[in-house]
């Protein structure tokens, strides 16, 4: 770690249409607003945006789809956006979180960063019990085990995930044989192992995930789908 100075952000919002209306793209908007990020671009999972958020919260480019891509393919047509402009780093929230106050601000700190690789700034509440507490960036150990033989499945999630664009570029070009999943942080995670590339977790967890309500209907707030520690404010750091 250790790269310094003014870091550039490209950040895109990724959201799909849920069951009976229910919609929390219009707060995560404002939340990531307020971590002092600007969204670029929101890439919708289907032909429209409904409920549309109102125009103060939205205040972004809006790419529908013809169709309904699934999970890992929104988040790759969000990278593909994002990779248009010259930045540092590609953010892709998804539409159902609420951020750290202040956050950009944070990571554009000295030794706020890691150097490369593939940052989340979602910790599970399963992988922050692993962690020892410690306030840090700690590097996931993506080994396959006889007792984990698949460790990227699970835990990893992808409520906000950071890549530097070198990253990204090799991510859209994977072997679509490799991360067959829909799972984005598994598909992510299985990537990074077998290229080698880091895969940086945040605890206490930098963003929480908010939603219960899923495309398939209300889901249990399980260990997976909450942060065990969240930080609300980066002043708390």
């Amino acid at each position: 770690m250790g790269v310094s100075g003014q870091r550039t952000f490209a950040v895109a919002v990724t959201t799909c249409r849920r069951p009976e209306g229910v919609s929390y793209l219009g707060q995560a908007l404002r939340s990531i607003r307020d971590a002092g990020f600007e969204v670029w671009t929101v890439v919708v999972d289907g032909p429209e945006l409904v409920p549309r958020p109102a125009p103060n919260d939205l205040a972004a480019a809006v790419e529908p789809c013809d169709f309904q891509m699934g999970p890992k393919l929104c988040f790759k047509r969000a990278l593909s956006s994002l990779l248009e402009e010259a930045v540092q780093w590609l953010i892709v929230f998804q539409d159902d979180v609420q951020v750290a106050r202040g956050l950009r601000g944070w990571l554009e700190g000295p030794d706020n960063l890691p150097d490369d690789g593939v940052c989340s700034l979602y910790c599970s509440e399963t992988l922050g019990a692993n962690d020892a507490g410690y306030d840090a960036w700690w590097r996931l150990n993506l080994t396959p085990t006889d007792e984990r033989p698949q460790p990227w499945y699970g835990s990893l999630g992808a409520c906000a995930l950071m890549l530097r664009p070198a990253v990204a570029e090799m991510f859209l070009e994977e072997d679509p044989q490799m991360g067959r999943t829909d799972r984005i942080g598994a598909a992510l995670g299985e990537f990074c192992y077998k290229q080698g590339i880091p895969f940086w977790v945040h605890s206490p967890s930098l963003v929480e995930h908010v939603g219960e309500v899923s495309v398939n209907g209300k889901m249990p707030m399980t260990p997976e789908r909450t942060a065990g520690r969240f930080c609300s404010d980066v002043s708390q750091l």
